[in-house]
């Protein structure tokens, strides 16, 4: 009788703590802290629209698309509990995704979202 009290007592202590652990995750996720560097990335944008023959209107039209492409990326990250700092905030064991960044942009203008 006794063994079995105490083998009661451990599962439904086990379980209790997996419930907190489950609850706490689930109403307070985890903050991805990463970088990215918008200034960078503007930039080779900016080289790279400058080389293309195109009116001052096309490059207005397509400087506007990456704004607003850039902005959609952003808040995207943003919605998947990712805070985002500006490239050159030091930080251990912070992750820079500007590649990854760069490439959801150009993926994005590319099929025309």
């Amino acid at each position: 009788m006794k063994k079995t009290a105490i083998i009661n007592f451990i599962t439904g202590s086990l379980l209790s703590a997996l419930l907190m652990i489950s609850v706490q995750h689930w109403f307070f996720p985890t903050t991805n802290i990463v970088t990215f560097d918008m200034k960078k990335t503007t930039d080779r944008f900016l080289v790279q629209v400058s080389k293309l023959d195109l009116t001052e209107a096309q490059k207005d039209q397509l400087i506007a698309k990456y704004n607003n492409t850039l902005k959609a990326v952003l808040e995207k990250e943003a919605k998947g509990n990712t805070l985002i700092l500006v490239s050159g905030a030091v930080m251990a064991g912070v992750v820079d995704k500007t590649a990854d960044i760069q490439q959801q942009i150009a993926e994005a203008m590319k099929n025309h979202e």
